[in-house]
């Protein structure tokens, strides 16, 4: 993924086939750009031979952490997690 990705962005592997990308550039103005580069990335993890069928989920979610945060890696996650959910259930309500 790290030749995927931008280099801004960092590259964390959290459980079984999660990964947590964090981009500085994730904003308002370039959700066009982060959904190319999504899409991009997901074509690409399906080409990588599995024993097993792929189901490859994509969420993006954005939320704001303080520089002083001392939250861990399940903290972040959860609060991401959370994100992507109100997300979607916006998106059905819509």
């Amino acid at each position: 993924m790290e030749y995927i990705r931008l280099p801004e962005e960092q590259l964390f592997y959290v459980d079984e086939g999660t990964f947590i990308i964090i981009s500085p550039l994730f904003n308002n103005q370039c959700v066009n750009e982060t959904e190319k580069l999504n899409q991009i990335t997901k074509t690409q993890m399906m080409l990588i031979p599995f024993d097993h069928t792929q189901d490859i989920t994509i969420r993006q979610s954005m939320i704001v952490l303080q520089r002083d945060s001392q939250l861990t890696a399940e903290q972040v996650l959860g609060r991401l997690n959370r994100r992507a959910e109100t997300d979607l259930v916006e998106e059905y309500i819509v």
